[in-house]
């Protein structure tokens, strides 16, 4: 999931100090400890691209991986809004179980 969060937050071609703050503050809450914290900062420096992400993901976590992406950035921009659609296509998510995994996410 963390893979997926920072590949999503380069999806513009940069991760921003919101996002890299967004990540390192969800992998602290989930009690992460000082490796997973060192693997975090290796992959904020390395992001999988989303072909990479795609091609590693099981059919099985498809909607967690999807999921982690969208709460990893804030969507605003279009690149990032093509990331996500890559990514829902790659990952065979269709349109209408997107729609619900946002609702699911907006609460």
């Amino acid at each position: 999931m963390v893979r997926a969060m920072i590949a999503a937050a380069a999806a513009d071609g940069l991760i921003d100090e919101t996002e890299r703050q967004r990540i390192v503050e969800r992998a602290r809450s989930a009690g992460d400890d000082a490796d997973t914290l060192a693997y975090l900062q290796a992959e904020l420096a390395n992001p999988a691209t989303r072909e990479q992400l795609i091609a590693q993901t099981p059919r099985s976590l498809a909607h967690p991986v999807y999921v982690a992406c969208v709460l990893a950035i804030a969507v605003d921009s279009e690149s990032e809004r093509d990331y996500l659609d890559g990514l829902a296509t790659g990952l065979g998510i269709n349109t209408e179980t997107r729609a619900r995994l946002h609702a699911e996410i907006s609460g």
